[in-house]
This record gives structure tokens, sequence and C-alpha cells, in this order.
């Protein structure tokens, strides 16, 4: 199902994907609402809500017998918005 993550994250678990604005409102396609001390730790302000990239990542994804029976695994590095965000949170140093 397209968008299956987002979907359970953000009506399933009322959790929305920062930076998810289409599955952050059952009945209306909006920028996010967010809390004033996120909005602060973020450094940006609601108007430009609407402006923050979604923060959802795969770091690694294995596909078993891509090609000729053969494994494929890609890693990918975390992209620096997110990256910038989680130190602003302090979930990363």
């Amino acid at each position: 199902i397209k968008h299956q993550i987002r979907v359970h994250f953000g009506f399933g678990l009322s959790c929305p994907i920062l930076g998810d604005h289409k599955y952050s409102h059952l009945d209306k396609l909006a920028p996010q609402k967010l809390q004033s001390d996120l909005l602060q730790r973020l450094h940006v302000r609601q108007s430009k809500v609407r402006h923050i990239p979604m923060h959802i990542y795969a770091r690694s994804i294995f596909i078993p017998q891509y090609k000729d029976g053969r494994n494929l695994f890609v890693m990918a590095p975390m992209p620096i918005h997110m990256s910038k965000n989680l130190q602003r949170l302090k979930f990363k140093k």
C-alpha cells in the first residue's frame, strides 16, 4: 500500500512524521500544527512549517535475489536536514 508507514503513523498512532503534511490531518491537506517548544528548538515559525522536509529515513535496504539470484544491500547516509534537526532536538550529539 502506498504511503503505508506514513498513514499508520499519522492516523493509526496519531503521531505524524515531522514534515508529513499529507497525513497530519484527517480532514484536510494543510501544514502540520507543531507545539511552540518544538518550533523554538527547530528554529522555525509556525507560518514556515510547510517548508520542513519530511523526516523519514531508511538507513539500509535489503532486496533478496534482486538480479541473477544475487542479493542487493544498499546503505544510505542520513539526510543532512534530518541530522541537523535531531541535533537541535537533542536526539543526536
